[in-house]
């Protein structure tokens, strides 16, 4: 059994007093001066919080982490409605309180905002050297096939686009559904047969017990991935994975 440690905390739904740290022209609450520092401590975080409390806010207190040259984070939200509610929720935060002006990009059909913002230098646990905060939607309904050309060069474009900035002075959100999440971080938009296909043999392998040589050898005849989009693929999935990882309003029902 894998024990996963973790810092959890209860909001009851009454007054949350305020906190003595701000995020730009925002004074942060208690929770979320919690939550700020338990990322800057790199641990995991359990938090039971009511509507209204802020939990959204703490997207932007992903603190700069030495592996990253292109601070952020990643929110998980299991439909589309919720996602793009909370984008919204967080780009009317960065205008508001960090003096977000959005700027135009040129992507046919997607939904990405760019912000230049206006941090004030002083008495603000936003990182200070900060120019631009980019909110990313990745969702089935967002990532669209553009001119007959398949999801993955939209997310390929994207990328493009927020790379060309200085990554030392850019804050990156993407909000994502969790099952494009799991595409984009294993490549599989390019085939879903052909993914399908190549997880049913590489498991049976496993349960074989066969040689590791073998499933290199099944994933490099399905063509699934070529060599030439290998350091694409890696690069975006890769970026994801830097970033902590918000995972928001999941519930279980029945039996589970």
């Amino acid at each position: 059994m894998i024990m996963i440690e973790y810092v959890s905390f209860r909001v009851l739904p009454l007054y949350i007093p305020y906190g003595n740290e701000y995020l730009g022209g925002m004074q942060l609450n208690e929770t979320q001066v919690r939550v700020r520092r338990a990322l800057e401590e790199n641990k995991d975080i359990l938090l039971h919080a009511p509507t209204g409390s802020g939990k959204s806010t703490t997207l932007l207190l992903s603190p700069k982490l030495e592996y990253e040259d292109m601070p952020g984070a990643v929110g998980i939200y299991p439909n589309n409605e919720l996602l793009e509610n909370q984008m919204k929720t967080v780009g009317e935060i960065v205008e508001k309180y960090l003096g977000g002006k959005e700027i135009g990009y040129n992507i046919k059909g997607i939904n990405l905002k760019i912000y230049k913002v206006s941090v004030p230098r002083e008495n603000t646990v936003f990182p200070k050297n900060i120019e631009r905060v980019v909110l990313v939607p990745f969702s089935g309904k967002q990532i669209l096939r553009i001119d007959g050309r398949p999801k993955s060069e939209t997310i390929y474009e994207i990328a493009k686009v927020v790379y060309k900035l200085d990554r030392r002075k850019t804050y990156v959100i993407v909000f994502a559904t969790p099952d494009t999440f799991l595409l984009v971080y294993t490549g599989a938009y390019r085939s879903f047969e052909k993914v399908g296909k190549t997880l049913h043999q590489v498991l049976m392998l496993v349960s074989n017990g066969d040689k590791p040589w073998k499933v290199m050898n099944i994933i490099r005849e399905s063509r699934v991935i070529s060599r030439g989009s290998v350091a694409t693929s890696v690069a975006v999935s890769e970026r994801l994975l830097s970033h902590p990882l918000f995972i928001d309003e999941f519930h279980l029902y029945g039996t589970y």
